[in-house]
């Protein structure tokens, strides 16, 4: 852990924190969905790149963007007006998935781990995985953000 620097730790650990928080189904204020992605987006962008995977790190982050929003586009919420909140109506265990995975790419880029993966395979692409997984991050809270912007339908929930 000593060669991990402590900003990408601490913004992973933000991530996976605040993406667990999501599972509880409970009713939180909209500031509070935006905690995880830019945690997320923090740790991605504190791992160095490799210059040959850069390309790939741009396309990435399009790529999660997109993903993300669709993810984010077919979630059911329940959004309560008054107070500017919003809940998850089901447990959804993709965010925690993709910030763990996050944490995982923090964590495999030490020494050891980057010099076998560039003799074995290729240049390590953990910065444009950490990428893809922010971006879906980030276009799923601003998909569920900009649905939340409607009332909800259900009559239970308001």
């Amino acid at each position: 852990m000593k060669e991990v620097a402590l900003w990408t730790a601490l913004s992973a650990a933000l991530a996976v924190g605040a993406a667990a928080f999501e599972m509880r189904r409970e009713i939180v204020p909209l500031w509070r969905l935006s905690i995880a992605p830019l945690a997320a987006l923090a740790c991605a962008l504190s791992l160095p790149p490799e210059p040959r995977w850069l390309g790939a790190a741009l396309g990435a982050i399009v790529v999660g963007l997109v993903a993300g929003s669709v993810r984010g586009l077919s979630a059911a919420l329940r959004v309560k007006q008054v107070w500017k909140s919003v809940a998850l109506r089901h447990a959804t265990y993709d965010g925690i998935a993709v910030a763990l995975l996050i944490c995982v790419m923090a964590g495999a880029d030490i020494k050891p781990v980057v010099a076998y993966v560039a003799r074995e395979l290729t240049p390590p692409p953990f910065a444009a995985i950490a990428l893809l997984c922010a971006g879906y991050l980030l276009g799923r809270a601003a998909s569920i953000g900009v649905r939340s912007g409607t009332p909800d339908d259900d009559p239970v929930a308001q």
